[in-house]
Parts: structure tokens; C-alpha cells; sequence
């Protein structure tokens, strides 16, 4: 039901009503306008008398020869339409608004998954949807999510928060890998514990001390690591590893492609079956229609993109 707020105390007017005296009143009969409408001319009589009730004036006067208008109605005739039209205008933009995406939508993903991944599917979704606007946030900073202005954030591990979602993207393997260049020169390390002895580069949003934890089996096993230098960004840490600088552990997916192409080279494979999870975060309740195409979009793409390889058993 639609309504239409009136200052006087005789409470809202619906505007079915309205339609069934703009109805009555284009016909010119109580008859004509049951048949339009298919219902009963008693049905019509006592939606007309309670619009005036509403209304708090006499809109209609009826008699055995037929209706004729009032002053209030002949103004309300005149006008009316133009409310009426109003109206089913904004139920419809109300109800569009549940359906179609469209605002802003703003989200924060690293820059080691953003722009290879997140920033295609964000054009495609603009292209998509002319009325939906995005706000992307790359960075490999670590984002406070709670306390941002973010709708959906894509980082790693998942929250225990009870107050927001998070859908598994990917899980895979940690890879600690050098260059040909650095392991000619240094040599390959075989156990974990050898790497004290290595150039070693630390992501700082993966590794916040200078220890290393690797997994064999379901067995952990932790190293001090001697650390040469600290990036806040992947791909700085890509680039110093395939310039000889030292050794690195990141996610499978973010250096499976330098492997393949010889850049790197792995190491100490039997030492990785410590496993990374990327997630999608958003916040419980409500998901309005912008936030959802998103979510159904990174749920679709992404996770084929990034899964490398099955994490290996423990």
C-alpha cells in the first residue's frame, strides 16, 4: 500500500483509492468503471467513501442520476493524476533500487591480486551495470576492515569475527623461492634451518617478525631468519628476488608465473605444506545489489585464477 501523509489528523490516503476516484470520475459512472476495474459498484461506493473519509472532503456527489464533482473534486481530478504518476514512479525506483546495482561501491584488495585480477572483473562489472560506481583501494598494506568505509575487502586469512562474512577465494601453498642468479652464487638450501645462512627478504604483511614457519607431514618448523630487507609491496619483493637479492616466501600463486618462466626457482618443496587462504570479507546482514554482483563475480573468477595447486595433505 502507498500512502500520501496529509497534515490533518484523518491519517494517510491511499493512493489505490486515489486511482479508483481517478477511475470513476475519467468513465463518468460507478458502472463503467466496476467493469474497467473488475469488481462491483458497491465495492467502488465504499472505496469512494472511505477516500473521503481520508481526505477529510467531499470529493463526489451521487445520486440515482449519476456522479458529478465537487469543487475539491474537480481540483483533485485535475491534479490528482499527476500524484497518482508520482507515486508509481518512486515504488518503482524503490523497488529497482533492491534489484539493480548502482552507488558506490568501494573496495580494498592487495596489489598482488588487484590489478592482475580485481581491476578486470571491476571493469567488467561497470561495463555491466552503467549505474554502479567502484572505488578500488590497491594496496598491500594492512587494511583495519572493522573500522573502514570498505563494503568488501579481499586479504589474507579469514576473520573470526562473527560480525562479517568471508568467502574462501583460494588456499594454497607457501613457496620459498630465490633466483638462478642468487642460488649459483649462494647456493640451494636443502632444510629450513640452513636458511640463517642465506640472504633472506621478508613481506612485511605476511611475515611481521623475522621468523619463518614451515610445515613437513604436520610437523612445524620455525626459523630465525637472517633478514636482508623488508617490502611493504609484492611486487618489490618480486622484483628484488629475480635480481639476485635473496630468498622469499610468498603464496603459490604469486610466483608460479616466474617460475614457469625460470626466474625463480623453488625451494625446499618438501618443507611447504604450510597453506595460504585468501579471502572475501564483507559484512553481515543486508547485502544491497552493488555489493552482491561483486561478491558473485570474485566467487565465480577469481578462485580458478589463483588456485595453483591443491594445498598438499598434512
Amino acid at each position: 500500500m502507498v500512502s500520501i501523509r496529509r497534515s490533518s489528523r484523518k491519517g494517510p490516503i491511499d493512493a489505490a483509492l486515489l486511482e479508483t476516484f481517478l477511475t470513476v470520475t475519467e468513465v463518468g459512472s460507478l458502472r463503467a468503471a466496476a467493469r474497467r476495474m473488475k469488481t462491483t459498484t458497491s465495492t467502488l461506493s465504499r472505496r469512494l467513501d472511505l477516500f473521503e473519509r481520508q481526505l477529510g472532503a467531499r470529493v463526489l456527489r451521487r445520486d440515482a442520476r449519476g456522479i458529478a464533482l465537487t469543487d475539491a473534486g474537480a481540483l483533485l481530478r485535475q491534479r490528482g493524476p499527476a500524484v497518482l504518476d508520482a507515486f508509481v514512479r518512486l515504488a518503482e525506483d524503490a523497488r529497482r533500487g533492491d534489484d539493480v546495482p548502482h552507488g558506490v561501491l568501494r573496495v580494498t584488495a592487495p596489489l598482488i591480486i588487484g590489478a592482475a585480477h580485481v581491476a578486470p572483473l571491476v571493469g567488467r562489472l561497470l561495463r555491466r551495470f552503467p549505474e554502479l560506481d567502484v572505488d578500488l583501494d590497491l594496496s598491500d598494506e594492512l587494511v583495519d576492515f572493522p573500522s573502514s568505509h570498505f563494503d568488501a575487502a579481499i586479504r589474507s586469512g579469514v576473520p573470526a569475527d562473527a560480525a562479517f562474512v568471508a568467502k574462501t577465494i583460494s588456499k594454497g601453498r607457501m613457496i620459498t623461492c630465490a633466483s638462478p642468479v642468487y642460488l649459483e652464487e649462494r647456493g640451494r638450501p636443502r632444510r629450513p634451518a640452513e636458511l640463517t645462512r642465506h640472504e633472506c627478504l621478508n613481506f612485511g604483511v605476511f611475515a611481521t617478525s623475522r621468523e619463518w614457519r614451515f610445515v613437513r607431514r604436520g610437523l612445524s618448523e620455525r626459523v630465525d631468519a637472517r633478514i636482508r630487507g623488508s617490502f611493504n609491496a609484492a611486487s618489490s619483493l618480486l622484483a628484488a628476488a629475480v635480481a639476485g637479492a635473496g630468498v622469499i616466501r610468498l603464496p603459490e600463486f604469486a610466483v608460479a608465473g616466474l617460475i614457469r618462466q625460470g626466474q625463480l626457482e623453488s625451494l625446499l618443496d618438501d618443507f611447504s605444506d604450510e597453506t595460504f587462504t585468501v579471502s572475501l570479507v564483507y559484512r553481515t546482514g543486508t547485502v544491497p545489489a552493488k555489493l552482491r554482483v561483486f561478491v558473485e563475480a570474485v566467487l565465480e573468477e577469481l578462485p580458478g585464477r589463483l588456485q595453483i595447486a591443491p594445498p598438499s595433505p598434512a
